[in-house]
């Protein structure tokens, strides 16, 4: 989920060098890595070196699998590296070392993080074996379709079997925040393997960039999950007019934030089946606080500072629920924050309200608004096709067992008596095989999806829409 999920760190870095005779200079390949709460996060610099004494370069975020990203500017002299995002509210500060092999510095980009960075001749590259690779035996094209509003067109892969067909369908949907159409996290790529699978099976399958981001376009920091799921409708709408698509058995897979929009989309618009994995089945705001505690404790949180963590959550999701404004939102925490008794309480919480008064928008923000209002059980109690509800036993960012009896509540007491809901036992909100369920786990686990949930999901869809 956005504010919720784990921080992506996806940078534009900039350089620009000047060498000094007495050391090497800064030409080659970097690596550092971030450490953060949520995982490791490995960059990779490619500067090269300029006739005029500048240097141009490229950046890789690895556990993104972001690649080729600009660099813009940077300065360098007496030993000493600057480099300057203000794009990204980001800089870097560092010490060139005397046999030119090493860069120790400060990362600033929300708080202040040690990196450092060492010349490098060879990358190691993630294992992600379920990745699809070519040869594939089936059909993939690049597609571009109109979205669920004006100036806003979907970039995004249809994958097919080879033949004419009718063949069944289905639009993948994905999480909260700004996704790729591979739902790119840590490297994996969660909706390519999926839409492998589920292409293999005799399925033609639309995965596509979210609106504003990648290679689609439209406004996504202004958007809601309602617009997303107008999006999710177009898509549909693309896949039923594709003459190798049986119309009337097109159907949805929604994770996440994607989980909440197939129902929205199923309870007025014709579809076959959905498929829900790790959604959220109770009302946003009660999502925010769960979720946020759930990740804490997930990562060994000291219980007191999780304790006080949900007391301003819960505090700052009930402002968001009234319609308070940034200025509300401030008064808020600050109010939360001197409310506490002892300085031990305050410092727990204090770094937290400070960057909550530095920058509200996040959670005074169209998305989240909405979220937080949303209650997904009147909708679930609309649809009507059949639907299969996948929960991680470890999810640490929607609670399986609680979520996942209010989803099922609600479809049957909507008189749905076509619904399949699974708690499937060590996995997490990837659906990865783990340990804990914590974030910091899923750049570190080659396992991109657990068979057994592809399994799982293969054997329903046999059962009914077969």
């Amino acid at each position: 989920m956005r504010f919720l999920r784990f921080v992506a760190v996806l940078l534009s870095a900039a350089l620009s060098l000047a060498a000094r005779a007495d050391r090497p200079g800064p030409e080659g390949t970097w690596v550092g890595t971030i450490k953060s709460p949520f995982g490791d996060v490995r960059l990779v610099f490619k500067l090269t070196a300029g006739g005029d004494g500048r240097y141009s370069g490229r950046l890789d975020v690895i556990d993104q699998g972001a690649k080729d990203l600009p660099v813009a500017k940077v300065s360098y002299g007496e030993g000493r590296l600057l480099l300057e995002m203000p794009n990204l509210g980001a800089s870097y500060a560092g010490s060139l070392a005397k046999d030119g092999n090493s860069i120790e510095g400060i990362w600033k980009q929300q708080g202040e993080h040690p990196l450092t960075l060492r010349r490098t001749e060879r990358i190691a590259a993630l294992k992600r074996p379920q990745t699809p690779a070519a040869p594939l035996p089936y059909a993939v094209e690049e597609v571009a379709i109109d979205g669920g509003a004006a100036g806003v067109r979907l970039a995004g892969t249809v994958t097919r079997p080879n033949g004419a067909g009718p063949y069944p369908a289905i639009v993948l949907i994905s999480g909260s925040g700004p996704q790729d159409r591979d739902e790119t996290v840590f490297g994996h790529k969660p909706f390519a393997v999926l839409a492998d699978y589920l292409t293999r099976r005799g399925y033609v399958v639309l995965r596509y960039d979210d609106r504003g981001f990648g290679a689609s376009t439209g406004d996504f920091g202004n958007s809601t999950t309602a617009d997303f799921a107008s999006d999710a409708r177009a898509a549909v709408g693309y896949l039923k007019g594709r003459r190798e698509v049986a119309p009337g058995r097109v159907g949805l897979i929604g994770h996440s934030e994607g989980g909440v929009i197939a129902p929205m989309v199923a309870a007025d618009t014709p579809v076959r089946f959905i498929v829900l994995i790790g959604a959220p089945g109770l009302p946003g705001g009660e999502i925010v606080v769960s979720q946020a505690e759930s990740l804490q404790r997930s990562m060994g949180g000291n219980p007191r500072q999780v304790e006080l963590s949900r007391g301003l959550n819960q505090t700052l999701v009930d402002v968001i629920k009234r319609g308070g404004d940034a200025g509300w939102v401030k008064q808020a925490a600050t109010d939360f924050l001197n409310g506490l008794e002892g300085d031990d309480d305050r410092k727990l919480v204090g770094e937290a309200v400070a960057a909550v008064i530095k920058d509200p928008s996040t959670l005074t923000g169209p998305w989240t608004r909405y979220f937080v209002k949303h209650d997904p059980r009147p909708v679930l109690a609309k649809v009507r096709c059949p639907v299969l509800a996948l929960t991680g036993e470890r999810d640490a960012h929607v609670e399986a067992g609680p979520n996942l009896k209010a989803m099922e509540q609600a479809l049957r007491d909507g008189g749905n008596q076509h619904v399949t809901c699974k708690n499937l036992p060590g996995l997490n909100h990837l659906l990865q095989t783990c340990s804990t369920g914590s974030p910091a786990e899923y750049g570190d686990i080659e396992q991109t999806i657990s068979p057994n949930a592809l399994e799982a999901i293969g054997a329903w869809l046999e059962s009914t829409d077969p």
